[in-house]
């Protein structure tokens, strides 16, 4: 809340930090994907799983799949910046399973294109030049996971053409979805 006492901010978030293990293959495309968002927001903001932001809208667009983005979208469109607090922890748990990461990657893109489309925003994580950027860092810093890192990109690859599908082909807007259940089990 201290990145409002710049009257220029308009949003803050912090750090998503998963509990998921990174010892199976879901567990380490989380905890990677968690990580390249880290380094995107150290460079430019990228909000998500909480933030606090000023009141500029009377709602969020009903029709967004990706509230966090629209929210950016519309604090950048009133000429405000988004403050990234690395610091500020938060606790989440990603998908567990192969199939509820598909289904929850292939929204956040069907969701971003949707977002490019009606808010003319373009979320950072949407960038190539910032991806393949920040994924040289990520095989600089474990270069034993180059395997693992492979897949976790085909994977992500795979989900975004999923997600580009069911937004141009299908015509698919997934404002209302299907809660992927593995990322509400929490064990005590």
């Amino acid at each position: 809340v201290s990145a409002f006492s710049d009257p220029q901010t308009g949003a803050s978030g912090g750090r998503p930090l998963p509990v998921n293990s990174d010892r199976d293959f879901i567990g380490y495309c989380v905890n990677l994907l968690w990580r390249m968002h880290h380094r995107m927001a150290l460079r430019s903001p990228k909000l998500g799983e909480m933030i606090a932001f000023r009141r500029l809208m009377s709602s969020i667009p009903r029709e967004s799949a990706v509230d966090e983005a629209s929210i950016e979208a519309i604090v950048r469109q009133h000429g405000l910046k988004l403050r990234y607090i690395p610091e500020a922890g938060i606790i989440n748990k990603g998908p567990e399973t192969f199939r509820d990461f598909v289904k929850q990657r292939r929204r956040i893109q069907n969701g971003h294109l949707w977002l490019m489309k009606h808010q003319n925003y373009q979320v950072v994580s949407q960038n190539k030049g910032t991806l393949l950027s920040i994924l040289k860092e990520e095989i600089m810093a474990n270069p034993t996971d180059l395997p693992r890192l492979a897949g976790a990109v085909l994977l992500e690859i795979y989900c975004r053409l999923l997600g580009s599908w069911d937004y141009y082909v299908k015509g698919k807007n997934p404002f209302t979805w299907d809660i992927s259940s593995s990322t509400k089990k929490i064990k005590a």
